[in-house]
């Protein structure tokens, strides 16, 4: 739209606030204007505004006395306080008659009822809020009554079940009111195509690129201290204190375990540093008080997980601070467009190594924003457990017939090759629980009529539906609360397992003493001894992406040419020397002899689903040939199996073992099955979320693992164990870099010691006892 179409008003405010639209924004409202596209897509770094630009046609339209209704869906529910804060206020500062609510978990029952009734002209919501609105009836009328559908961040979520989730609602909004338009917004990535796709429910997707590149400072920090192995960050605390010292400050950190970790070192070393943290297990009452601290200058440093990398819109923030690196291009330019967060900042961030590796990691990364090489998004189908979830949520909405809610199911992307047959499977499955199951009504979530349509079977069903309804699995539902009764946040139960009273352990940046232990509630006090014992949570690891391996491969070639330390040079000269460096398509293997067996190495650098999968299969091949692992270690770049004698393994045997095909592999014996199995149960309705083991009619007690067991040996053919085969192929493919297994070559050197590379993982690890090879 050109500046001079603007309304009067909006071109004061803007004039008011020194901003201009970019052109990226002008282009944006231009296509709004008309009705050629149905659906916009703006890609754009973060820090550029792309946020805020989804919100300029319902504030534009209010200008002009238009009343519209926009509903906003993004992935973090830190992102919509801080954005609400932010949009009240130009609201206000334009004194235009604009309603505004929130509509997440965070919000009490009671207000959103009232939504329902008497609906704000912008909601902000999650996927999981929207897709529990559509379960409700009342919300018909909202859904009609709007003009706009905005999501943000959906480079984040369109390969997630949280997307498909997503998308199935929007389906089902779109069914009920046709002219809604939808604005997505996205980072830079490689492939558009997909997401363009993805939006397209009306016509072709609309793709706006703004070119406009946000000035980045990004520095790796080095000393000669760096640790041959381990992800602790005890080397550098001096050195990070006098980074932050005199700036106010986001340190990210990987996981949460390492959030806790991180804070009480810098708290018992740097006592007058103004130390805050925040991570989703910590309760919503903490997680507020820090956001409100940061902003009011109370603390001026955060330590946090991903939980703050998207959308917080903190413009006193000065540096960024990474430990360790978050795998990923797109992630780290994030985390970093926290930093001055505004279109002319320059954002400044800090890579902290904590090893070798991850310093050639860091170097890589930079590169790589060097380059504008982003990460590419890969096309996913869409998941038949978030389908059941979905259907059953429609049920609960009203009586629905099969035939119709297919032809809504297939107008979403992901699930266009549905097929109807597997759809009624599906149907089938929620509504009495399959042929081994169905003899129990705890499985039994619907009610079928003779005119063939289905609804929620009773009230009670209703309720387990809405409580157990989303896809984020977290078993962190351990609760732990002070002596008062003060939450302080959850751990997961294996957490409570190792636990018993007065032990001392971190948590909330506190020592804390366990007082006393309820069956899902730690009681616990202060504590003045020191601890270094923290909750570990499952899930908490990121996936190395194929670009930034490709590159890291890339410095090992050409690594005479990069000016690295000398330490981290001569890390690689002496790997090199001593055995060799692997190669794009070609995995380095080691043998050599360890104390009294034999170490094989393999270095693939594939990140560490593919080692987990490789070294699975291995130790089966193995098996077969009567050589039995004792035991394996395992990280993103590579895996060793330790041997209680000598393997004598020869070029032939791996020519053969790399011969497999990953298709002929039953996907359900591997490691990672039961745990996908039990996703898909709690996401499918067969299992509850807040407890997986169930009752049934005769008071008998099972759990995920054993119904597994009992499908597969009585109903190997059930639609939940093909789900969850399905779930795995695409774990294995969308999470790792399976695929480049098809093309990899090798090269087999036999050792008389062990290598730079892998004494670097034999010291950093904890062995793995094999029990079955998978």
């Amino acid at each position: 739209m050109q500046e001079n179409k603007l309304p009067k008003e909006f071109k004061y405010f803007l004039k008011k606030r020194n901003w201009k639209l970019f052109n990226f924004q002008n282009e944006f409202l231009e296509n709004c204007e008309s009705d050629k596209f149905r659906q916009i897509l703006i890609s754009s770094n973060t820090g550029t505004g792309k946020t805020i630009t989804l919100f300029l046609p319902i504030i534009i339209d209010a200008i002009k006395n238009k009343k519209k209704k926009l509903i906003y869906i993004c992935p973090l529910k830190s992102i919509i306080s801080d954005l609400f804060d932010n949009l009240k206020i130009i609201i206000d500062e334009l004194e235009l008659d604009i309603t505004i609510g929130k509509r997440t978990g965070d919000e009490s029952s009671l207000t959103k009822k009232k939504q329902l009734y008497n609906p704000c002209d912008i909601t902000l919501t999650t996927p999981e809020s929207l897709a529990l609105m559509i379960a409700n009836k009342e919300a018909d009328n909202i859904f009609k009554s709007i003009s706009y559908l905005a999501i943000d961040e959906l480079n984040e979520i369109i390969n997630t079940k949280r997307g498909d989730q997503l998308i199935l609602a929007i389906s089902q909004i779109l069914f009920i009111n046709k002219k809604i338009k939808i604005f997505s917004c996205s980072s830079n990535i490689e492939n558009y195509k997909y997401l363009s796709n993805w939006l397209a429910f009306n016509g072709k997707t609309k793709i706006i690129k703004n070119n406009m590149i946000k000035n980045v400072k990004l520095k790796i920090l080095y000393t000669d201290k760096i640790p041959d192995y381990g992800h602790g960050i005890d080397y550098a605390t001096n050195e990070i204190y006098e980074i932050i010292k005199n700036k106010k400050s986001i340190i990210f950190v990987n996981t949460r375990a390492q959030a806790e970790i991180l804070f009480k070192t810098l708290f018992i070393n740097h006592k007058k540093l103004k130390l805050g943290i925040y991570h989703s297990s910590l309760s919503k009452k903490i997680r507020i008080q820090t956001e409100t601290n940061i902003k009011e200058n109370k603390i001026r440093s955060v330590i946090s997980t991903s939980s703050l990398e998207m959308g917080i819109d903190w413009k006193n923030i000065d540096i960024i601070l990474n430990i360790g690196a978050p795998k990923s291009v797109n992630k780290i330019i994030q985390r970093l467009g926290r930093s001055n967060h505004h279109h002319d900042g320059v954002s400044e961030a800090v890579l902290i190594p904590t090893n070798k590796f991850e310093y050639l990691e860091c170097v890589a990364l930079k590169r790589l924003i060097k380059k504008k090489k982003f990460d590419t998004i890969f096309e996913k189908k869409g998941s038949k457990d978030v389908l059941c979830q979905h259907l059953l949520l429609i049920s609960c909405h009203s009586c629905f017939y099969p035939e119709n809610i297919y032809k809504i199911v297939i107008g979403a992307y992901p699930y266009r090759n549905l097929k109807k047959d597997e759809f009624n499977k599906l149907i089938g499955f929620i509504y009495n629980g399959g042929y081994v199951l169905k003899g129990y009504k705890e499985w039994s979530k619907l009610k079928k009529f003779k005119n063939g349509f289905y609804t929620v079977k009773n009230d009670n069903s209703r309720k387990n539906i809405f409580i157990n309804a989303g896809t984020i699995i977290d078993s962190s539902n351990v609760k732990i609360k002070t002596i008062k009764g003060k939450l302080l946040g959850t751990v997961e139960e294996n957490f409570l397992n190792t636990l018993k009273e007065k032990d001392s352990f971190i948590f909330a940046g506190m020592t804390l003493v366990c007082k006393k232990i309820n069956n899902d509630e730690i009681i616990v006090d202060l504590n003045k001894k020191k601890s270094d014992r923290v909750p570990v949570y499952w899930g908490g690891s990121m996936q190395l992406k194929s670009n930034l391996s490709e590159e890291i491969l890339n410095i090992f070639k050409y690594f005479n040419q990069i000016n690295l330390p000398t330490k981290i040079n001569n890390f690689v000269i002496f790997q090199k020397n001593n055995s060799g460096l692997p190669e794009k398509n070609k995995i380095l293997i080691e043998s050599f002899p360890y104390k009294k067996g034999e170490y094989l190495f393999f270095h693939t650098f594939l990140g560490r689903e593919v080692n987990q999968t490789l070294s699975n299969l291995l130790i089966s091949y193995l098996d077969k040939k009567k050589l039995f692992t004792l035991n394996y270690i395992i990280n993103d770049y590579s895996f060793g199996l330790f041997f209680n004698n000598n393997t004598f393994l020869e070029i032939k045997d791996f020519k053969k073992f790399f011969y497999f095909n990953l298709n002929k592999i039953n996907s359900l014996d591997t490691t990672i099955a039961k745990r996908i199995f039990r996703e898909v149960a709690m996401i499918s309705g067969l299992t509850k979320k807040k407890n997986v083991s169930l009752k049934l009619q005769n008071n008998s007690f099972v759990n995920s693992d054993i119904i597994f067991d009992t499908l597969r040996k009585y109903e190997p053919k059930h639609i939940i164990l093909q789900i969850t085969k399905e779930e795995i192929k695409k774990h294995f493919i969308h999470h790792s870099q399976i695929n480049s297994l098809k093309i990899i070559d090798f090269k087999h050197v036999k050792l008389k010691n062990l290598s730079e590379f892998s004494k670097a993982l034999i010291m950093e690890k904890d062995k793995v006892k094999v029990h079955s090879p998978l």
